[in-house]
């Protein structure tokens, strides 16, 4: 365990010299200053990615205030964090574009090597996760993440996000076991759009879902909430069918790169619980692990695209104790 521990802090070091060569420190702390600077913390994400909308204060109705009032019957369990991760880039549209050498991103990129979480790993946390959006930024994180697993992913590390992702980076990502993180929605969330922003030929190397399962026959899938919406079946429905909630486009947004039923549904559930290195206790309903589930109104599995997002929850059960 001590030797995994140094390889995976030898692993953030090469990180951080990765992307230190690509910036000028002072000018990207100066931005991040900047930014801070102007936050309004009463400034949430809603409707739009990444568009802040102020929300006003009210008082919670009624049923909210007899939900806040019960007391759960047993204390919590204390949180276990077991990742570590840092953002590589932020958006899709920042303009970042692909060159082996990275030599026009440098200053779009976000990771400060300062803020790297080398000092974290001597905590113990384990999994080391990279957002990236970009071309760009994938390709600088496959570099990072190639120098220590050499065909070898033990550590779970994983893309977060993998937006745009060139042939030859996709071609990587199998070598090396990378795990991809996607969220679904983000295909039908930016479809309308996302054209212009990157052009026609970047576009062919984005939100490649069928493509990224096909290196490791694995992907963890999520919501991205608050940015998207946090209703699990829309990102089932996104997933498999690659249209949004109102059922737009009819065929689907690049249907080639829609998931199985079956590929979805894991990446949602034991799938991601790997990613996390928490498949030994939930992900499936097995003996021995915690019964979390749902009762659904109709088969995802089976019923039309068209119906799945009618899809309604009719019981939640948490450790095997009904919630909802």
């Amino acid at each position: 365990k001590g030797k995994a521990k140094a390889v995976e802090a030898r692993a953030l070091v090469v990180i951080a010299r990765q992307f230190g060569k690509q910036r000028d420190r002072r000018h990207l702390a100066a931005r991040h200053q900047a930014a801070h600077d102007h936050r309004d913390d009463d400034e949430v994400p809603e409707a739009g990615r990444g568009v802040g909308v102020r929300r006003p204060q009210r008082e919670p109705g009624e049923g909210e205030r007899d939900r806040r009032q019960i007391e759960p019957r047993q204390p919590p369990a204390p949180a276990r964090v077991r990742l570590v991760g840092q953002v590589a880039d932020h958006r899709i549209d920042e303009g970042v574009e692909h060159e082996r050498e990275h030599q026009r991103e440098a200053d779009q990129l976000r990771v400060h090597p300062q803020h790297l979480i080398v000092e974290k790993q001597q905590e113990g946390r384990e999994t080391v996760v990279l957002h990236a959006i970009g071309d760009a930024a994938n390709c600088m994180v496959i570099d990072c993440y190639a120098q220590i697993l050499r065909g070898k992913n033990p550590y779970r590390w994983r893309l977060e996000h993998a937006q745009i992702v060139q042939p030859q980076d996709l071609r990587r990502i199998g070598e090396h076991g990378i795990i991809p993180s996607i969220q679904a929605t983000h295909a039908t969330s930016d479809m309308t759009w996302v054209r212009t922003r990157i052009g026609e030929e970047r576009l062919q190397s984005a939100y490649r879902w069928q493509d990224l399962w096909q290196q490791n026959g694995l992907l963890a899938a999520g919501s991205d909430f608050p940015i998207e919406d946090i209703n699990p079946i829309l990102g089932f429905y996104a997933a498999v069918a690659r249209r949004d909630a109102r059922g737009y486009p009819p065929d689907g947004f690049m249907p080639q790169q829609a998931l199985s039923r079956q590929q979805a549904l894991s990446a949602m559930t034991i799938d991601a619980a790997y990613t996390n290195t928490e498949d030994d206790e939930k992900g499936s309903i097995e003996v021995g692990k915690r019964a979390d589930f749902v009762g659904l109104d109709r088969d995802i599995m089976t019923i039309s695209l068209d119906e799945i997002p009618q899809t309604r929850v009719w019981g939640t059960w948490i450790d095997g104790e009904r919630v909802l």
